[in-house]
C-alpha cells in the first residue's frame, strides 16, 4: 500500500497500520533520496559542462528554460507524486547535498574539481578571443560589461574576468594589485588582438 492518499489518512485517523506501511514509508524515503541525489548530480554536471554562464544574466529564453528545469527537478525529486513526506525528504536531501558540496569546495583537492576557475577574458585592453569562445561569451556581452563598469573603451580596461559564479567583473586599468589576480590562471600570450 502506498503511504499517501485517503487510505493512508484513514489508517492514520483510525490508528490502524498495516504491516507493510512501515516498509512503504522506508521505500518511499529511499526512492526520494535516490531521485534527488541523481537529479542534483545531473544538474550539477550539466552546469559544469555548459559553463557557469548558464546561470548568470539569464535571457528570456534562458529564464523559461530554467523554470522548466526547476519543474523537472522538482517532479523528479518527489517521484512525480508530490506529498508531504516526499517533499520533506527531497528538501532535506537537497540541503544536505548543498552542505556536503559547500564543505567539499573548501578543501584544496575537491574544491578545484567542483568549482570552475575564473577566466580572464581581457587583460590590459586586449581581448583573448580563444577564452571568449571557450566560455561562450559574445563581444556584445563583453561591451555591455565594460559599459556597465562606466569605462569608455578597451584602453581603460585592466581586466575583464568571468567569475566562478558566471558574472563578468571589470577592473579599470592601473587599479589592480597582484593580490587581486592570485586566483587567476597565469596569463598566456594572447594570439589575437581584437579590433579596438
Amino acid at each position: 500500500m502506498s503511504p499517501s492518499g485517503p487510505d493512508f489518512l484513514s489508517e492514520l485517523s483510525q490508528h490502524q497500520f498495516s504491516a507493510d506501511l512501515g516498509t512503504d514509508v522506508v521505500v518511499t524515503v529511499l526512492m526520494a533520496i535516490a531521485a534527488t541525489v541523481v537529479i542534483y548530480l545531473a544538474l550539477f554536471s550539466l552546469v559544469r559542462v555548459l559553463g557557469t554562464r548558464t546561470l548568470a544574466n539569464l535571457s528570456t529564453f534562458d529564464f523559461a528554460c530554467m523554470i522548466a528545469v526547476g519543474a523537472v527537478v522538482g517532479r523528479t525529486a518527489v517521484l512525480g507524486r508530490p506529498n508531504l513526506l516526499t517533499g520533506v525528504v527531497a528538501l532535506l536531501t537537497l540541503f544536505t547535498l548543498q552542505g556536503v558540496f559547500g564543505f567539499a569546495r573548501t578543501r584544496r583537492g575537491t574544491g578545484r574539481l567542483l568549482t570552475p576557475r575564473a577566466v580572464v577574458i581581457v587583460r590590459d585592453g586586449v581581448i583573448d578571443l580563444d577564452a571568449l569562445r571557450r566560455v561562450r561569451i559574445t563581444q556584445d556581452e563583453l561591451r555591455l560589461a565594460v559599459r556597465r563598469a562606466g569605462l569608455p573603451g578597451l584602453a581603460a580596461v585592466g581586466l575583464v574576468v568571468l567569475e566562478q559564479n558566471g558574472t563578468l567583473s571589470v577592473v579599470r586599468a592601473g587599479d589592480r594589485e597582484a593580490w587581486l589576480e592570485a586566483d587567476l590562471s597565469v596569463a598566456e600570450p594572447v594570439q589575437d588582438r581584437a579590433e579596438r
